[in-house]
């Protein structure tokens, strides 16, 4: 269990018997000292803080977005399907299937968006519509 002190050199976090700054702490770690701070400043418990996983940095490979057996770039799907791409990635966030996203048209409004639920949306699509989207 860790547990935090504070002295005159900044705070103190004990953890697994081992009493350290956080900065001797991040060098144990192998990770940034102000990962550690950004933790404790979140919210995270000190133990949580030193001995969550640290994520790899964003950018790294392409995400690839898999359909029937075929995976392509989000960007790819879309000019597949000839929908914009902030559209399908709003769909994707809020739960919609990566097929209902692509193939569901977007709404005519006045922002543009779209961004209609697809349970508004399967009414207007016949079991011949959807064997056709799956055909593509």
């Amino acid at each position: 269990m860790a547990q935090s002190h504070r002295s005159g050199t900044g705070r103190m976090l004990t953890h697994d018997g081992i009493t350290d700054s956080i900065q001797g702490w991040a060098r144990r770690l192998g990770m940034s000292d102000v990962t550690i701070r950004r933790r404790l400043a979140a919210g995270y418990s000190d133990e949580k803080a030193l001995t969550e996983p640290v994520l790899p940095p964003r950018g790294g490979r392409p995400v690839l977005y898999e359909l029937n057996g075929e995976k392509k770039m989000l960007s790819e799907w879309c000019e597949q399907y000839q929908i914009s791409e902030s559209c399908v990635r709003h769909r994707l966030r809020q739960g919609w299937a990566l097929i209902t996203a692509l193939t569901t048209p977007p709404r005519d409004n006045k922002w543009g968006g779209g961004y209609t639920r697809p349970s508004e949306r399967l009414q207007d699509v016949s079991a011949d519509d959807i064997i056709d989207i799956l055909n593509k």
